[in-house]
């Protein structure tokens, strides 16, 4: 879930998500999951792999966190979309960094007001901002 920028699974919870890979082939009997962290900070599977997800986690929250100050700076100061656009060139391909290019990019067509334009900057910096909150908040016990 974490990889697709879903929330975390509770405990006791399940989710049936498409195997893709296996478009072409018979669905295996089972799959094995070798490490996993719920919300409730209990985690399974050996350290390392557990350490990965925590690792990976972190460095997902502060790419959504860098891009949420970015968004604010921009509302702070009433950007144009060419001063969002300047401000996301020369950053990394990052998840959050994708989506607001490519809400830069729909928004040069749809939006027909600045207000418009504005509420979708809105929009993607409190879904960033939530999106970092979910990540951080799990910690193992």
């Amino acid at each position: 879930m974490l990889l697709e920028s879903h929330p975390p699974i509770e405990p006791g919870a399940s989710i049936s998500r498409p195997l893709w890979e296996f478009a072409f082939s018979p669905l295996p009997d089972q799959i094995k999951v070798i490490a996993a962290v719920w919300t409730d900070g209990e985690t399974f599977g050996a350290p390392a792999s557990v350490n990965l997800i925590l690792n990976t986690r972190i460095l997902r929250a502060a790419e959504y966190e860098d891009a949420a100050g970015i968004l604010q700076q921009g509302l702070n100061h009433n950007w144009t979309q060419d001063q969002y656009a300047q401000a996301f060139r020369d950053k990394p391909d990052t998840g959050a960094v994708y989506t607001v290019r490519t809400a830069l990019s729909a928004t040069l067509r749809t939006a027909q007001t600045p207000q418009e334009f504005t509420h979708t900057m809105q929009f993607l910096l409190t879904n960033f901002q939530q999106l970092s909150k979910q990540l951080r908040k799990v910690k193992p016990l």
